[in-house]
């Protein structure tokens, strides 16, 4: 086993440990090649590859310092005369390489002709010559393999024979002319593992390994190697100090135990943790220890405050380990100026540096005048001539009596406040007034009128400010349409951020109205002339400025009479209706409206209208279904008949047709205050998706006469109305649309037809 010699450095030292033995051994170890093996004991000190228990490679060299060289190690050869591959036995020498003429197979048994050598075909069974050496010749079967010797490549053993596995044994055994490796077919499991050695010390990849014969090109028995990738690491490596298991143990520098600590540093002993160490206790290692610095520069290590880094100071101490104390230039050291006349005042040029303070010295040093008690900084300066209070200027700024003074460069008699002197006597250029704010320009002074030209004309310390002679009114344009809003204003020499000149807008909330927009109808004034969609027609009354709806045009308009108006409820295009602006809040619009006036009055209806078949209703009188039937969106749905000849208006209650969903047997209400025309009234609030329902239907039937009309069980119809909404029977209602046809009509009964018998539906 390859021996190690090192410094071991130990865990858990306390602080008064004897940790300098290293470096007083009076008896060192000589290592010259650093295999961690000392001389004494190395065969060769000088070769890192070869110590005591050093694996023995072939290369004439004794490795392992046994005493042999390359033992176990070396090769067969044999001397091939006849350059058939195969040498004779009896020629056998050991050797690392092959010398000249030798080959590394025998049992040639006639090494002087190439036809004969192991495993040489004998095709001729004639032939009684043995070429291939196996003692049999022809049709001879001396092994009992079943082949004759004529046919096999050894005829003395029956494992051999063209029927036989090749194994590794350095034999032909399927007598191919291939010996293991060389052959194919080679059974490699019994041959034995090799592992790559792609850096070539002699250790194995485990991570790389392959079945053969023999160790191919490359390939070693060994697996031990860590780093396949670098000759240096291998178990026969010596671990140093470079972060690297160099010997493969699974162990790093100072965590090895082989680590050669000679290969690291020297550390010293910081019991005071102060980043200095003791030079009289050391300790060699790779990694820096714990408690242990790389510097050996502290004269005492058991004071934290006392290093070559720390500030010296008039203590007695040697703070900073310069080996002198208390020096001059100690951090606390005072510097001590004379004081002759004694006024406590220090002479700054005779001075004298210490920590404590000198006979006849101050710790002032600002005295002028060291002669004079009566001269020194606490003096008070006066316009006198001399230098009273010590700042080097006599008669200066600080005189008590001293006056300041302004300069007036443009001599107007205004002097510039920023440009000052503060003298006993008033300098040439210089004024007592500080008032003047340009004093390169005699036009400017508090006694000038201000104007709009990029200055403080009259120094009142504003510029082109709103009191100049010539400034401007501008208008705010918060909606950045370049039209100002005359309410809100700003007087200013310049044009103010979101100011214009202008002051016609009419809303400076809204860009799209200003004088410069076109009108459109919108209800607004957009074009700010007074006047609200002017040159258009009156909301909803003309195509060009329509409503959504006859409620939608009332409740723009405030208040409106019956009759034609035009609206678009879906945007698709305006079209005209007839409107109801008076009752019950009016906002009513005239969906359908037809007269039971047919000459066959008593032969069925008269009216009927299906989904597309429209008409321009524009007057209660007009005939028809109105384009508004299924784009008009409403809340309240309203009916209207008028028969001013009928005493009774009648419904079948056994009719297949649903007079407004079985109006029959609803109970009418009053007629008073109604006197011109009867109306069936819807008056309950319809949800969008809800049903119709029917009893909550309020039916009023009024003659001319304001008297209620009954209604009566059976009997023919004076006047019957029908609206199927989306088709016949209760159907859901969804967003007002009205759909599918509309009836209406008279049977023959107590009633002619005629004109004069109206029904309509409304809604809004």
């Amino acid at each position: 086993m390859k021996r190690l010699t090192f410094a071991l450095l130990l865990a858990g030292c306390t602080a008064d440990k004897d940790v300098t033995d290293s470096a007083v051994d009076s008896n060192p170890i000589v290592d010259e090649d650093g295999d961690g093996v000392s001389a004494e004991e190395d065969c060769d000190d000088n070769d890192a590859s070869v110590y005591p228990g050093a694996t023995e490679v072939c290369d004439a060299v004794d490795n392992n310092c046994d005493g042999a060289v390359d033992e176990g190690v070396t090769t067969t050869w044999y001397s091939d005369n006849d350059a058939d591959g195969f040498g004779a036995d009896e020629t056998a020498q050991e050797a690392c390489e092959a010398p000249p003429g030798t080959v590394g197979v025998g049992g040639d048994c006639d090494d002087d002709d190439a036809a004969f050598y192991p495993n040489a075909p004998e095709t001729d069974c004639t032939d009684p010559n043995d070429y291939n050496c196996d003692g049999s010749v022809g049709y001879a079967d001396n092994d009992g393999d079943g082949w004759p010797a004529c046919e096999e490549c050894d005829d003395g053993d029956a494992a051999i024979n063209p029927d036989a596995l090749e194994v590794c044994d350095d034999v032909d055994n399927d007598c191919d002319g291939d010996i293991d490796d060389d052959d194919d077919g080679v059974d490699t499991s019994t041959g034995a593992l090799f592992y790559a050695d792609v850096d070539g010390d002699g250790y194995g990849d485990p991570s790389d390994v392959i079945e053969a014969c023999d160790a191919p090109s490359g390939y070693v028995s060994d697996n031990t190697d860590c780093d396949d990738g670098d000759a240096a690491i291998n178990p026969s490596a010596t671990e140093i100090c470079d972060g690297i298991d160099n010997d493969c143990d699974g162990d790093v520098d100072d965590d090895d135990a082989s680590v050669d600590t000679s290969t690291g540093s020297t550390w010293y002993l910081d019991s005071d943790s102060d980043g200095y160490g003791d030079a009289d206790a050391t300790l060699d290692a790779c990694d820096q220890p714990s408690g242990y610095v790389a510097d050996n520069n502290d004269c005492d290590d058991g004071a934290n405050a006392v290093n070559p880094g720390a500030t010296e100071y008039c203590d007695s101490i040697d703070n900073n380990c310069d080996g002198t104390v208390d020096e001059d230039s100690a951090a606390d050291a005072s510097t001590w100026y004379a004081d002759a006349d004694s006024d406590t005042y220090g002479d700054p040029s005779s001075s004298d540096v210490a920590c404590d303070q000198p006979s006849g010295y101050v710790s002032d040093n600002t005295d002028c005048d060291d002669s004079d008690g009566a001269i020194n900084p606490a003096a008070t300066e006066v316009c006198d001539g001399d230098d009273n209070d010590c700042d080097g200027l006599t008669d200066d700024d600080s005189a008590a009596d001293v006056s300041t003074w302004y300069a007036d460069t443009d001599s107007d008699t205004y002097g510039d406040a920023s440009v000052s002197d503060v003298d006993c006597y008033q300098p040439s250029g210089y004024v007592a007034d500080a008032t003047d704010c340009d004093d390169s320009n005699a036009n400017a002074n508090p006694g000038e009128t201000e104007y709009c030209d990029g200055f403080d004309n009259d120094c009142d310390g504003l510029t082109d400010d709103d009191g100049a002679a010539d400034v401007l009114d501008w208008y705010e344009d918060a909606d950045g349409d370049t039209y100002g809003n005359p309410s809100v204003s700003d007087v200013d020499c310049y044009q103010p951020s979101g100011y214009v000149a202008d002051d016609t807008d009419c809303d400076d909330a809204e860009a799209t109205t200003n004088p410069g927009a076109s009108e459109i109808c919108d209800l607004i004034d957009n074009d700010c002339d007074g006047v609200v969609d002017n040159s258009l027609s009156t909301y909803g009354g003309g195509a060009d400025c329509p409503g959504s709806s006859c409620d939608d045009i009332l409740s723009v308009l405030g208040s409106a009479s019956d009759g034609a108006y035009y609206i678009d409820p879906d945007t698709t295009g305006a079209f005209e209706v007839y409107c109801d602006m008076s009752y019950d809040g009016g906002g009513w619009t005239l969906l359908f409206t037809h007269t039971a006036d047919d000459a066959t009055y008593g032969s069925g209806w008269d009216g009927w209208w299906g989904d597309g078949m429209t008409t321009v209703v524009n007057t209660t009188t007009t005939n028809g279904k109105s384009e508004a039937y299924d784009t008009v969106d409403f809340q309240e749905i309203m009916l209207t008949a008028t028969e001013p000849d009928a005493s009774r208006l009648t419904s079948n209650t056994g009719s297949v047709h649903n007079d407004m969903h079985e109006l029959v047997g609803t109970e009418p209400t009053t007629c008073s205050g109604l006197t011109s025309q009867g109306r069936y009234h819807y008056s309950a609030t319809i949800v969008s998706g809800s049903y119709f329902p029917v009893a909550t239907l309020d039916i009023v039937q009024c003659d001319s006469d304001g008297d209620s009309l009954e209604t009566t069980s059976g009997g023919h119809y004076d006047l019957a109305i029908f609206d199927s909404f989306n088709g016949h029977g209760d159907h859901n209602y969804a967003n007002g649309d009205i759909g599918s046809e509309f009836r209406v009509g008279g049977y023959t009964g107590t009633s002619t037809a005629s004109s004069s018998n109206r029904v309509s539906v409304w809604v809004r």
